[in-house]
């Protein structure tokens, strides 16, 4: 008896202590900056209500932000904290009052998620026109091989 009550009593530690891992896990995953407490329910974590899906936008963008220029991460990511800290604040508005300043916040998600694009995407701009250039590099060298061989057996 005694046996019983000790194994359920280690199993309910046991769950309890995995709840709160897993809801410790799923703040920090619904944190739009790493670190930074959001005020964005929980639920928003895979919720599909407009709200929570600007939300995850938020979260995804700084997310692909560069981690190596902090001159330019720490102004998006300040903006994104603010941007969905007026989401939070839109969400507890009355349905009836909500689809303006939804609207509002919208565009300002996609604003976001242009600065994040933009300080992205010379980087990868730039590696596009590398690779390019090495492959164009190693198209003209299997040219000339070619070229060279076909002279060597012309001449051999």
């Amino acid at each position: 008896m005694i046996f019983t009550v000790l194994l359920v009593a280690v199993v309910v530690l046991a769950i309890g202590f995995a709840a709160l891992a897993i809801r410790r896990d799923n703040a920090k995953a619904n944190q739009v900056v790493a670190g930074a407490a959001s005020s964005a329910p929980l639920s928003w974590a895979g919720a599909h209500t407009p709200e929570a899906r600007l939300h995850r936008r938020l979260v995804d963008a700084v997310a692909a932000l560069p981690d190596d220029d902090l001159d330019v991460r720490r102004p998006i990511e300040e903006v994104a904290l603010s941007v969905d800290e007026q989401l939070v604040a839109v969400a507890r508005l009355p349905e009836r009052v909500r689809a303006e300043p939804l609207a509002q916040v919208a565009d300002a998600v996609a604003r976001v998620e242009d600065a994040v694009a933009a300080v992205s995407l010379p980087d990868r701009l730039q590696l596009q026109a590398s690779m390019d250039a090495a492959l164009a590099q190693a198209k003209e060298r299997v040219a000339l091989l070619a070229q060279a061989r076909d002279e060597l057996e012309a001449g051999g």
